[in-house]
């Protein structure tokens, strides 16, 4: 082992020098008139190995003082610098691994809510700049005041459901035998009630999306009338078909739905391109809803088909039905006009 760190030249400490070897400069041997420079290979290899031994004993030494005083160490070596994790706080400390997903999922969720209501500003912003209604609901649109009467509509029949601890939903729901004696109201009032909190917002989120668009081109009255008539005949298929009690807006929804795609159908060649995207967007969505309502026993899809039957026929009977005159002029002639 070599001697303490005073006996070494001072170009020989390599560990205090990030460059190592490469910063070799002969140290005290400079100053006897540059012997160093002028010694054999064998010399200095042997330099080099005196320089790593020396690391090694001034290594050990500066262990051994700083576990035996914090204070100082022989020969002039300093302690340890102290170490990251003494200060660390308990604030940074790294999160549990079983709590790692629900604070992803938070995160995710977080940032996608926020994505989307920055979109949602964005666009309704940008139809204001456009002259536009934003098409929110409950926004005092003129061109959508069936469909927001409706959601609230919606939206008190269950608080009805709440206030009364259900007994609303007994009074007025889907009963087949209620039905049978004479309580035929239960064919309509059954669609304003629904099966939880998830339930409202699925069919409110859809109503909101087609009914605003049906009331655009059919008109308030349509869209009262049209949603009337397929919670009726959703439900009455409903009561044919099945036996068990059912609640919801999603047959009258559908009903929104199929009305929509009667127009879309009957002015193809006035529409164009637009018209086969939007039906083949409407078909693959009700195609969808088909599939998962046949995968649950608590989804009720006779209400479902009922509901479009009756939509698409009111649409068909009493919608919209441009044909051009003699001036190819565009005029609104329905095949039963309520006008």
């Amino acid at each position: 082992m070599w001697g303490p760190l005073s006996s070494f030249p001072s170009g020989f400490i390599a560990f205090n020098n990030p460059l190592g070897c490469s910063s070799f400069s002969g140290g005290k041997d400079e100053k006897n008139g540059g012997s160093s420079s002028s010694s054999s290979l064998f010399q200095r290899q042997r330099q080099i190995q005196r320089r790593e031994k020396g690391a090694e004993t001034v290594v050990a030494n500066s262990s051994s003082s700083s576990s035996s005083s914090s204070s100082g160490a022989p020969n002039g070596a300093r302690p340890p610098p102290p170490t990251a994790t003494a200060t660390t706080s308990a604030s940074s400390a790294p999160v549990s691994s079983k709590h790692q997903p629900f604070v992803f999922a938070a995160r995710a969720t977080t940032t996608f809510l926020s994505i989307s209501l920055a979109t949602r500003r964005d666009v309704a912003s940008s139809r204001r700049r456009n002259g536009q209604s934003a098409n929110e609901p409950f926004s005092n649109d003129p061109n959508r005041r069936a469909t927001d009467v409706l959601l609230l509509s919606l939206i008190s029949g269950y608080s009805l459901q709440l206030l009364t601890r259900q007994k609303a939903t007994a009074a007025f729901a889907k009963v087949n035998a209620d039905v049978a004696n004479g309580q035929y109201y239960r064919l309509f009032t059954s669609a304003f009630l629904h099966g939880g909190l998830l339930h409202l917002f699925v069919n409110a989120y859809s109503l909101n999306a087609i009914g605003s668009t049906v009331e655009r081109i059919f008109g308030r009255s349509h869209v009262y009338a049209a949603f009337a008539a397929s919670a009726v005949s959703g439900n009455i298929m409903s009561y044919k078909m099945s036996q068990y009690p059912a609640v919801g807006a999603s047959g009258a929804i559908f009903g929104l739905a199929g009305a929509f795609a009667v127009y879309l159908y009957r002015h193809k060649d006035v529409l164009g391109v637009g018209a086969e995207e939007q039906l083949n967007a409407l078909g693959t969505s009700l195609a969808i809803n088909a599939v998962y309502g046949a995968t649950s026993a608590r989804i009720d899809n006779w209400a479902h088909f009922g509901g479009l039957v009756g939509g698409c026929v009111y649409s068909y009977l009493f919608g919209p039905n441009f044909k051009r005159d003699n001036l190819g002029r565009m005029k609104n002639r329905p095949i039963i006009d309520l006008r």
